[in-house]
């Protein structure tokens, strides 16, 4: 959405900053040619001469990015956004004004909402595409049994040293129907969180029914 809505304001005549040729523009106290200058960034175009839309300049696109990231070392609303739209994956917060980041928003809500959606899952794996708990939530909607298998294993194998993490991975592959599996997520709990005194049993099915169902509607 974001990209769109760059993508809009670099197609009206004052997205034009600098084409090859022009005078320097300074970005440094113009909040207008800022915002102009993030659009050339995120859209890639800008405007010739004749008007029409031409690819920009990659040297003056790189000589941009550093005018705006300077002026991200500052204080106030200007320059948190432009911190904000540099950031990258879990680092990026999930608007400017806010200081939750991208990677605690969706681990919270993976530790704490059983009713994600396959789109929101999708969503989410664009922003974090090695999270372990979005590989094994996403196999919960896929039709084809070896995908599922791949999603789930890959999951596991990523899996961090947190007992929350790895006790809602098992929640989820409980689900899926998947006591095995679940069983190799409780064992990871327990060896994350020396603090648990329920040991494994050996027995999967055993096990898996000590876990909180994670009901989705899409995978009963």
């Amino acid at each position: 959405m974001l990209s769109r809505a760059f993508s809009f304001q670099a197609s009206s005549p004052r997205a034009i900053a600098q084409l090859p040729g022009r005078r320097a523009v300074s970005v440094a106290n113009s909040p207008t040619q800022q915002v102009e200058s993030l659009s050339e960034i995120a859209s890639g175009l800008e405007f010739s001469d004749e008007g029409s839309l031409i690819a920009v300049n990659e040297e003056h696109r790189s000589k941009l990015t550093k005018q705006l990231k300077d002026l991200a070392q500052g204080v106030g609303p200007g320059a948190r956004f432009i911190r904000w739209f540099f950031g990258t994956g879990s680092d990026r917060t999930i608007f400017p004004a806010s200081d939750v980041k991208i990677g605690e928003w969706v681990d919270n809500t993976l530790l704490t909402n059983p009713n994600v959606t396959e789109e929101w899952v999708r969503n989410a794996l664009i922003l974090l595409p090695n999270h372990p708990l979005l590989h094994i939530a996403l196999a919960g909607f896929e039709t084809d049994s070896k995908r599922a298998d791949f999603l789930r294993s890959f999951g596991l194998a990523r899996l961090p040293k947190s007992s929350a993490v790895c006790r809602r991975a098992g929640e989820m592959l409980l689900a899926q129907h998947q006591p095995r599996l679940a069983l190799a997520a409780v064992d990871d709990a327990l060896l994350a969180d020396s603090t648990c005194a329920t040991p494994s049993t050996g027995s999967p099915e055993r096990d898996a029914r000590t876990l909180k169902p994670w009901h989705e509607p899409a995978l009963l």
